[in-house]
């Protein structure tokens, strides 16, 4: 939505920017629609990972056991510990040490510039 604020063009749609962006993955990793958000990371995310990162864009945080409930199969809590432990490990997220949520600083700040 930034973007398209940006673009201020009423002929391009949110659909038009993921799609342009999925054209881009043939060059490799760096760009990912995850959810409604187009991400940039110089890194490579697992599945898991997106999944958190699509959980904590309402307010730029997600708990263990809510990114459980988003992961079927498997483990559901060793693979959300996993993911966040990763976005963590690159420095992508950072953990409270009091409500044990994870942040992720960059969805943090736009969901408080929204007012969320």
């Amino acid at each position: 939505d930034d973007l398209l604020d940006r673009l201020d063009d009423d002929q391009v749609s949110s659909d038009d920017v993921k799609w342009a962006v999925s054209k881009l993955q043939v060059l490799g990793d760096g760009f990912r629609v995850v959810g409604s958000n187009v991400v940039s990371v110089p890194a490579e995310l697992s599945d898991d990972s997106a999944v958190a990162l699509d959980a904590a864009t309402n307010d730029g945080s997600v708990s263990i056991d809510e990114l459980a409930k988003r992961l079927p199969g498997g483990d559901p809590q060793l693979r959300a510990t996993t993911a966040l432990a990763q976005l963590r490990d690159a420095g992508f997220a950072w953990v409270d040490g009091i409500d044990q949520k994870v942040y992720l600083p960059s969805l943090w700040l736009d969901a408080r510039a929204k007012g969320r």
